[in-house]
Formats: structure tokens, sequence, C-alpha cells
């Protein structure tokens, strides 16, 4: 009798645990990641080091997976910024690599990693290796 609620109790649970996680399962985009060569149309600015950069696609570079953003589509992108615990800003190289793109203004040209997080439904768009080009 013991083992047949035991049984019972693991099935349910599987049941229960298969259903629940399906979902999430099912949208989560493929990894992926490339370097672009992009141009700032826009920029906006919070807080510093806040900052979202609206930017056309004007070349790219997979490292991974196939290319996931056609060149010349425009893209709204966030740079990548480490923090500790407390949510302060902690000067790693990643930090110090991309704060310059506090400062871009639109025309700038900048080279970065790309990155999608999210998936079909809706995501953001992270970037990282964040260097002005200057021709």
């Amino acid at each position: 009798m013991v083992g047949r609620t035991w049984l019972g109790a693991l099935f349910l649970f599987l049941v229960i645990f298969s259903i629940s996680t399906l979902p999430a399962l099912a949208v989560t985009a493929a990894p992926n990641n490339a370097l672009v060569v992009a141009r700032v149309l826009k920029v906006a600015r919070s807080e510093f080091p806040g900052v979202q950069i609206m930017a056309q696609i004007l070349a790219i570079y997979e490292l991974e997976g196939t290319a996931f953003v056609p060149q010349g589509q425009t893209v709204t992108l966030e740079p990548i910024y480490t923090r500790d615990e407390k949510g302060s800003l902690t000067f790693t190289k990643t930090t110090v690599e991309n704060l310059a793109a506090y400062y871009f203004v639109p025309g700038d040209i900048f080279v970065c990693e790309l990155r999608y997080s999210g998936d079909e439904k809706g995501g953001r768009w992270w970037a990282t290796r964040i260097q002005r080009f200057s021709p």
C-alpha cells in the first residue's frame, strides 16, 4: 500500500513538473553571439552608466550558430556591466570596456559582441566588448 501511494505521488510530481516547464523549454531562443559593426542612430541615457543605443547593423560576423540579426536591421541594445551583490558597479574588464557606450552620439560607428536574450515573444539585445571605430 505504501509503495502504491509513493509511486502515485511520484507520477503526479513528474506530470506537474513536465507541464510547468514545457512552455519555458519550448520557446527559448537558441544561443547566439556575433561580432557586429553598427552605426549609432539614437542614444537614450539614464543615470550613469545606463544607456540604450538604437543602432543600425552594418556588418555581422557570426561567432556561434547562424546569423540572428540581418545586416541593415535596426536594434536597440544595452551594454553589459558587472555589479556586486549590492547592485553597485564593479570595475571589471567587461564594465570598463563597455562604459564608452554611454558617451556615444548619433553617427558614431562601433564594433561590439552582440547577444540576444529572450524568445520569439520578446527579449533584449545586449552588447559587450564595445569599441568605437575611428576611420
